[in-house]
């Protein structure tokens, strides 16, 4: 009995060695704050923004190289011959780098940082951003509402819903799912001031429009990365209802459609957006 237990206990301790030498041997990344990683773009280290490539046109760091999280394991083959650089990842907030920087460490990259906060705290702290190719320009909240007073045209990319539960006053709404064929709406602004907006930092449209409107020859197209919700928290003017584009409204009731048209997927659609309309007035009473 005595040698089946120091048996038992020799593995134990075996089996306890090897996870903690896989441990030691496995390649880790650091974190870095928003300060370190400014220091770190500063000193020329590559930086690699793992959002989805409408979130890039958006608004990126000056210089990053895109490349989608969810692609990265396929494409490390464009970081070859980097494996001993310094690496900045980042992505909107945080999560997805921390994941991305676990793949980029466990494939032998030695030099990985992950910086905390991620665009939205770049874009918050004052820092140099770039926006697409195609260029649109990023502004802050507070140059975003300047414009609008100046009487800038602004064009809401929501879903119409969206547009009819808030908006900024006087915007006009074209969903940017729609927004390609619906361009000859805007004729005639090609050279004009445009400010494009969605809803929050990190929505995925505003980089979408950014690109449409640049490729079809508008060359004036500022983007809103803080977005609607960022404008109604700061207090500055809002409207509610308004015309939206019908094409829009049925779009967003289509969602909850299944392949069948199943009976009352419209009405939940109804149901969520009524009862969205009343938390929001509720909310407006209680900061009254």
């Amino acid at each position: 009995m005595l040698d089946c237990c120091k048996s038992l206990n020799y593995y134990a301790f075996a089996a306890v060695a090897l996870i903690l030498s896989v441990g030691v041997s496995a390649q880790t990344y650091t974190n870095v704050g928003i300060t370190e990683g400014y220091q770190l773009w500063q000193s020329g280290v590559l930086v690699l923004d793992v959002r989805t490539p409408a979130e890039f046109e958006a608004g990126h760091l000056p210089d990053a190289y895109n490349i989608d999280v969810n692609t990265l394991s396929s494409r490390l083959d464009e970081l070859a011959g980097l494996e001993n650089s310094e690496m900045l990842v980042y992505c909107q907030r945080g999560g997805r780098s921390a994941n991305a920087s676990s793949i980029l460490a466990s494939e032998g990259f030695t030099a990985v940082y992950n910086m905390l906060g991620g665009f939205e705290a770049w874009y918050a702290a004052g820092y140099d951003v770039e926006t697409g190719s195609g260029g649109c320009t990023a502004v802050t909240l507070e140059e975003g509402y300047q414009m609008w007073l100046d009487g800038v045209f602004v064009l809401d990319v929501r879903p119409g819903f969206e547009y009819t539960l808030g908006h900024i006053p006087d915007a006009m709404n074209i969903n940017s799912a729609h927004l390609e064929e619906q361009l000859y709406v805007l004729d005639g602004l090609q050279d004009s001031d445009i400010l494009v907006y969605c809803s929050s930092e990190g929505c995925g449209r505003t980089g979408q429009a950014c690109t449409i409107l640049t490729e079809n020859g508008f060359n004036q197209v500022y983007t809103l990365p803080a977005g609607y919700s960022a404008w109604r928290d700061a207090g500055y003017d809002v409207e509610t209802g308004g015309d939206a584009d019908p094409i829009q409204c049925n779009a967003g009731a289509l969602v909850a459609t299944d392949s069948t048209g199943g009976p009352g997927s419209g009405f939940m659609v109804m149901l969520l957006a009524a009862a969205a309309a009343s938390w929001m007035a509720a909310l407006r009473i209680r900061r009254a």
